[in-house]
C-alpha cells in the first residue's frame, strides 16, 4: 500500500514514495494559461521552453508542459541523471537564458501553426471567453510581441519557491533545487460568460466531431460518473452503432473544487445529429438511474487496482502535488480509495445530474439543434452609435447592409437586420494588427470583430479612429517584422501625399518588397520616361517602383550613387540620380517642393556612405 511522504528543499515541498524503475522526478509550478492575459498569451510557455535544456543525455527522458493552471518539468531515468536535470532547470528559471528568446519564440510559433481544430479548446473558449481559464481556447498571441524583460519578470514572480512543488518516485536525498523566493498563488476562479442559458447548443463547431462540455464540482462521485459515462458512450456510439472510432472524455481541473469535462466524439458530419441524440440519452439515463451494480463493482475494482499497482504511483504523486498547489490538504491514496469504494448509485447520479445543468453541446454546421437545448448566442446584444461606413460596392444608401459603425465607444458591424457583432473599446482584451492594415478586436465576451479597411468606404479613417481609441497595451502585431514595415510605409505615405491615387498600388506592395529592418525615409511621386511610379529613399538604397503597364523595379544601393540633384527647367524640374559609372537616371513630372524635400533627405545618406 502506497504511503506518500513529504519533505522540503529550498522552501519547496517535496512529495515522494518508492516506485518501480525508472526513477521519475517532476517540478510543478502553479502557473498556466489561466494566469495570463490575451495580449500576453504564451508568456508561461516561453518561460517553460527557456528553462528546459537545449540538449540532454540520451539515457534521460525529459520534457515540460503548460496547461491551464500548471507548468511541469519532468525527467525519467536513473536518479543520478534526474536530480541534475531538476537542479539545472531550477537554476535556469532563476536566470533565464534570454539569448535564446528568438529561437524559442520561433519554435513555439511553429508549434502553434501545427494545431488543428480542438473541441476541448473550443469548449473552454465558448464557456469562459478570453480570460482566465478560457484562454486555453485561444492562440498564444503574445508570442509575437513579448519582450525579454517582461518574460524575466514573469519568471521571477510566478516561478517562485512558494508557488512550486516537487514529486519523486524515491527519496530526495541528493536533490538540490532552488527557486526565487515568492508566495503561493492559487488558481483563479473560473467565470462563465454572462448571458448564456444552459443547457446550450453551439452550431458552428469543427467538422468531424461533436463535443459535450460541463462545469462540475470535483468529487469522487463525479469522477466515477465520468468514468462510467465514457465507457457507456464507447459501448453505445462506437460498438453498438458504429458511429465513432474513439470517443473519449477529458477531465481538466480548474481549482481544488471545480473541473471542466469535455466528452469528444469523432464522427462523420452526416451522423452528428444521431450521435448527439444518442449521447444525450446516455447522459440522461445515467443521471436519472445511476450506475448498474456491475458498473459499481468495476469502479471498486479500479480503485483497488490504483492502490496496489506500482505503476499508479506517479499519478498519485502528481495528484498530491497538484492538490497542494491548489490549496488542498494531503489525502493519502488509501483514504481516496476508501471514499471511492463507498460511493453509491444515488451519489454518482446526483453528481452527474448537477453537472448537466451546465451542459454545452458543440456540433458542426447544419446540425439540427435539439429542442431542449438553448441557442448559443452568435450575435452581440449591443451596438454602438457613430459614423456609418457602407461596404464598397453596395451603393451610397446608409441603410444598405453590411455596415461598419465606428463611434467613441467602439465599433459595430451589422451583417443582417438581426445579426451584428460589437466591440466596445473598454471591453477589448486584444487587438490584432495585420500587415494588410486590418484590425481584429477580441472582446471579453468572446466576439472577434474584424475590420478590413479595403472592405469599407473610408476604411483607413476607421482604422485610425480604432487605433486612437484602444486602451494601451492591447495591440499585438501579427507578422511583426512585416507589420512594422507596413506601418512605416503607411505613415510616410500619409505625410508625403494628400492624395496618392497614382502610387496607391506601389505603396500597398512596397512593405513586402523591402528587406527586414529596412526603413523608408522619403517618397516622391514621379515619372521615369512615360512610366509613373514611386521613387523611394530608404536607409539602404534608392528604389523606383512602378506598376502601371507592367512592373518596373529599379534599385541603387547608396555606395553606387555619386549624387542626387535637381535641375530646373522651363516646364518643371528634373531629378537626376548620378550613379558610380557616371550614368544618370532622370525623373520628371513631380512637384518641385516634394522633389526638393526628397533630395534633401537623400544627400546626407550619400555622404554617410562615403564616410563609411
Amino acid at each position: 500500500m502506497t504511503q506518500l511522504e513529504r519533505a522540503s528543499i529550498g522552501g519547496i515541498p517535496v512529495f515522494f514514495a518508492e516506485g518501480p524503475p525508472p526513477f521519475v522526478g517532476s517540478l510543478v509550478v502553479r502557473v498556466g494559461r489561466a494566469d495570463e492575459t490575451a495580449a500576453a498569451g504564451g508568456i508561461t510557455h516561453l518561460v517553460e521552453h527557456l528553462a528546459l535544456p537545449v540538449t540532454g543525455r540520451r539515457a534521460l527522458d525529459w520534457n515540460g508542459s503548460v496547461d491551464n493552471i500548471f507548468t511541469s518539468f519532468w525527467a525519467s531515468g536513473d536518479a543520478d541523471l534526474v536530480f541534475p536535470f531538476l537542479a539545472e532547470t531550477s537554476e535556469r528559471l532563476g536566470a533565464l537564458p534570454l539569448e535564446r528568446l528568438e529561437t524559442e519564440r520561433n519554435v513555439l510559433l511553429a508549434e502553434e501553426a501545427l494545431q488543428g481544430p480542438n473541441p476541448t479548446r473550443l469548449a473552454f473558449a465558448l464557456r469562459f471567453g478570453p480570460r482566465e481559464h478560457g484562454l486555453v481556447g485561444y492562440d498564444e498571441y503574445g508570442l509575437r510581441a513579448l519582450e525579454a524583460d517582461e518574460i524575466a519578470a514573469w519568471a521571477r514572480t510566478r516561478f517562485a519557491n512558494g508557488n512550486a512543488a516537487l514529486w519523486l518516485t524515491g527519496p530526495p536525498d541528493e536533490l538540490g533545487v532552488e527557486l526565487p523566493h515568492g508566495e503561493a498563488q492559487l488558481a483563479p476562479q473560473p467565470r462563465e460568460l454572462d448571458g448564456l442559458a444552459w443547457p446550450a447548443f453551439y452550431p458552428e463547431g469543427p467538422f468531424g466531431v461533436v463535443a459535450f462540455s460541463v462545469l462540475a464540482r470535483r468529487s469522487n462521485a463525479f469522477a466515477a460518473a465520468v468514468s462510467i459515462l465514457e465507457h457507456r458512450v464507447q459501448e453505445r456510439i462506437r460498438y453498438e452503432l458504429g458511429l465513432s472510432y474513439a470517443p473519449a472524455a477529458e477531465f481538466v481541473p480548474l481549482t481544488a473544487e471545480l473541473v471542466h469535462v469535455v466528452v469528444a466524439i469523432d464522427t462523420m458530419a452526416a451522423n452528428s445529429g444521431r450521435v448527439i441524440e444518442e449521447t444525450l440519452a446516455v447522459l440522461q439515463t445515467l443521471a436519472f438511474d445511476g450506475p448498474t451494480d456491475e458498473e459499481l463493482d468495476d469502479e471498486r475494482r479500479f480503485a483497488d487496482r490504483a492502490l496496489t499497482e506500482p505503476t499508479a504511483i506517479p499519478a498519485q504523486l502528481f495528484y498530491a502535488t497538484a492538490q497542494h498547489l491548489l490549496g488542498a490538504e494531503l489525502v493519502q491514496p488509501a483514504e481516496l480509495v476508501r471514499q471511492r469504494k463507498e460511493l453509491g448509485r444515488e451519489a454518482i447520479a446526483a453528481a452527474l445530474a448537477q453537472a448537466l445543468e451546465t451542459l454545452l453541446v458543440i456540433a458542426p454546421p447544419a446540425t439540427a439543434r435539439p429542442d431542449r437545448l438553448a441557442e448559443y448566442p452568435l450575435t452581440s446584444t449591443t451596438k454602438v452609435s457613430g459614423r456609418v461606413l457602407p461596404s464598397r460596392g453596395f451603393g451610397f444608401r446608409r441603410s444598405r447592409l453590411p455596415q461598419l459603425v465606428v463611434g467613441d465607444e467602439g465599433v459595430t458591424i451589422r451583417v443582417a437586420e438581426a445579426r451584428q457583432v460589437t466591440a466596445r473599446f473598454d471591453d477589448c482584451v486584444l487587438a490584432l494588427r495585420y500587415p494588410d492594415a486590418s484590425r481584429t478586436l477580441l472582446t471579453s465576451d468572446g466576439f472577434f470583430v474584424g475590420v478590413d479597411p479595403s472592405v469599407w468606404r473610408n476604411g483607413r479613417a476607421a482604422i485610425r479612429a480604432i487605433d486612437a481609441a484602444l486602451p494601451p497595451g492591447l495591440t499585438v502585431r501579427m507578422e511583426p517584422a512585416l507589420t512594422e514595415r507596413v506601418d512605416a510605409v503607411q505613415e510616410l505615405a500619409d505625410e508625403s501625399f494628400k492624395r496618392r491615387l497614382l502610387v496607391d498600388e506601389e505603396v500597398e506592395l512596397l512593405p513586402e518588397r523591402l528587406e527586414e529592418g529596412e526603413l523608408p525615409l522619403a517618397f516622391l511621386s514621379t515619372t521615369k520616361g512615360l512610366r509613373a511610379g514611386l521613387l523611394v529613399a530608404t536607409d539602404r538604397r534608392l528604389i523606383f517602383f512602378a506598376r502601371i503597364f507592367g512592373e518596373t523595379w529599379l534599385e541603387w544601393p547608396y555606395d553606387s550613387v555619386e549624387d542626387v540633384r535637381l535641375q530646373r527647367g522651363l516646364l518643371g524640374s528634373t531629378l537626376r540620380v548620378v550613379v558610380a559609372a557616371g550614368d544618370e537616371v532622370s525623373f520628371g513630372e513631380h512637384k518641385k517642393r516634394d522633389a526638393e524635400a526628397f533630395v534633401a533627405a537623400v544627400r546626407p545618406l550619400l555622404r554617410q556612405e562615403r564616410i563609411l
